[in-house]
């Protein structure tokens, strides 16, 4: 199953519909049509699949997407509460697996799931030429280990499944891949400061958490 929706999550119908008529739908009404119809296909069977496997999918909602992070093994270390502008109560909230990940997740009407990420460090056991389909915006430190984030909406357990599958993750990161720990009200004050923000989030999560994502120091 993990490969099934693995080979799910890599499909680009665009490009196949590209492949299939040799043109490019920006430039071919019918080659563009083809894609919107193999997109429809493709996110129904894609959805059908993550379901099937208990993942998460887009649309999910975001109690059901809270069960998927607690089978995962994820903890709750951080919850956020803030407000829309039209003064519906919303939930920014931070997980913690003691693999090394972080995870953070934010609703979006009061049961929406709108945002999701995964960030972690991983020490490749293969060739980054082997691993590069299961990796997402990521850099490399000095010695060698993998610093990136995924989009936890969809497919987070087979992503990281395909990770573990190639490397190892770090319980206690060795850098720090770009955080942003806002909401989205957050962005909407002028003159926002986004790194101010996000450390004062860290500073409030767990001791623990704090020192294994930045590097054994708190």
């Amino acid at each position: 199953m993990t490969d099934q929706i693995r080979d799910l999550l890599r499909y680009d119908p665009l490009d196949a519909a590209e492949r299939l008529t040799g043109n490019s739908y920006k430039d071919d009404e019918g080659t563009s049509a083809l894609g919107f119809l193999m997109h429809l296909d493709h996110s129904e069977r894609k959805e059908a699949a993550l379901k099937a496997a208990g993942d998460t999918h887009f649309s999910m909602p975001y109690a059901e997407a809270c069960d998927v992070y607690e089978r995962l093994g994820f903890e709750k270390v951080g919850t956020f509460p803030f407000e829309a502008e039209d003064g519906t109560p919303e939930e920014f909230s931070v997980w913690w697996h003691s693999d090394g990940l972080l995870l953070t997740a934010e609703t979006y009407r009061t049961t929406g799931l709108n945002i999701s990420k995964v960030r972690y460090n991983v020490r490749l056991n293969v060739p980054r030429s082997e691993a590069w389909d299961r990796l997402s915006s990521c850099s490399t430190t000095e010695s060698g280990v993998t610093v990136g984030d995924h989009d936890a909406r969809e497919g987070l357990a087979a992503k990281l499944q395909g990770l573990r599958e190639v490397g190892e993750f770090l319980p206690v990161w060795e850098e720090q891949p770009f955080m942003w720990l806002l909401n989205y009200m957050d962005t909407k004050t002028d003159g926002y400061d986004h790194k101010a923000i996000t450390e004062s989030r860290i500073a409030a999560l767990p001791q623990h958490v704090q020192t294994a994502i930045r590097g054994g120091n708190a």
